[in-house]
């Protein structure tokens, strides 16, 4: 007897959990996973500061010194598939949160049809949970499919 497997919202979900555990943020590890229609995936990224800049314990822990440096998983995604000269059109973007104004608007530029994300923190909805809800008014105005995922 065949045994269930997961499925593609399950399996990529849990691949941007793994790939947030790259992040030293000691408040929010959060990852992304964009796939083409072929469910390969295309690009990873997760919260970290720039390649080659330091990313020491006491930038991470103040946090508006974080902020200055932090580049947020969806765009560490899209940027690490333009490095590599791979196009991110027509890619489904899970991540592990819902994504912020500024990365909504850069995946929706990146040729974004579909995101998939993770359900906010209590502590995520308190600081930015009206953020929250301007990104998902983008995302429905170009008429983006969106998912709120729960396992």
């Amino acid at each position: 007897m065949l045994r269930t497997r997961p499925d593609w919202d399950f399996y990529f979900m849990t691949i941007a959990q793994v790939v947030a555990m790259r992040s030293f943020d000691p408040s929010h590890q959060v990852g992304a996973v964009f796939t083409d229609h072929a469910h390969r995936i295309v690009a990873t990224g997760y919260n970290g500061f720039p390649s080659g800049i330091n990313d020491c314990e006491e930038r991470w822990l103040n946090r508006d010194l974080k902020l200055k440096y932090v580049v947020h998983a969806e765009r560490n995604g899209i940027l690490s598939a333009a490095h590599r000269g791979v196009s991110t059109n027509g890619t489904t973007l899970y991540c592990t949160l819902p994504p912020c104004t500024e990365c909504t608007k850069d995946a929706i530029q990146a040729g974004v049809y579909h995101v998939v994300h993770g359900p906010a923190t209590e502590e995520a909805v308190k600081k930015w949970g009206p953020d929250f809800a301007f990104a998902r008014g983008l995302l429905d105005e170009r008429r983006i499919k969106v998912t709120e995922f729960s396992a």
